[in-house]
């Protein structure tokens, strides 16, 4: 199933009821970029170590510390695309029953009443695997499942706390700018300017 930002809110219950009552799940993630050492050559672990197939060497890490450099590649890039996929055994005819959900994901553009300007990478070789792959860059975009991180949705229950409550900035104000914005103050422009005016 194709979850979009129109029927997001619709297909929620199904989605959730799919993951409640499933075995297993399965998922997968569609990057902006991945590091090339990630995308093209294999990894397996054995006895600890992270291994490569291309060459048959070990990386020189942990399980741990391979994690936080896959981690912190990872938080770079942007998610374009999620894929879930539920399980649920069948006793009847002894298989298991899949249902797929495939969520096309966009940032939010605006955070509260502010247009946020997020810049994120992306990598050519990543971009071309996804347009190879019949990607839809315009769907993305135009109908992916806004979300926000931690960090913009505490500005955007911030800004509409404050709206609800009619709190606003105060701006301080100069004295003779305050009489000046209240008209009570004539600004006469020097005679230099007047002269150029004419």
């Amino acid at each position: 199933m194709e979850v979009l930002r129109d029927n997001f809110h619709a297909e929620l219950p199904y989605i959730k009821e799919a993951i409640d009552e499933c075995e297993f799940i399965a998922i997968d993630a569609e990057f902006s970029g991945t590091d090339l050492w990630i995308k093209y050559t294999p990894i397996r672990v054995l006895g600890g170590r992270l291994h490569t197939e291309a060459n048959r060497r070990t990386i020189n890490t942990t399980l741990e510390q391979g994690y936080e450099e896959l981690r912190k590649s990872a938080t770079q890039f942007l998610v374009v695309q999620i894929g879930i996929s539920t399980f649920k055994f069948d006793p009847s005819n002894g298989s298991y029953l899949a249902k797929p959900f495939n969520f096309f994901i966009f940032p939010t553009t605006t955070v509260g009443y502010s247009p946020q300007g997020r810049c994120f990478l992306t990598e050519a070789s990543s971009l071309d695997f996804l347009a190879k792959n019949r990607f839809d860059f315009n769907k993305w975009i135009h109908h992916g499942v806004h979300y926000m991180t931690k960090h913009e949705e505490e500005i955007f229950i911030r800004e509409r706390t404050r709206l609800a409550n009619n709190e606003f900035d105060v701006i301080g104000v100069d004295p003779t700018q305050l009489a000046w914005l209240q008209g009570e103050m004539l600004v006469v422009a020097p005679s230099s300017v007047r002269e150029h005016a004419k």
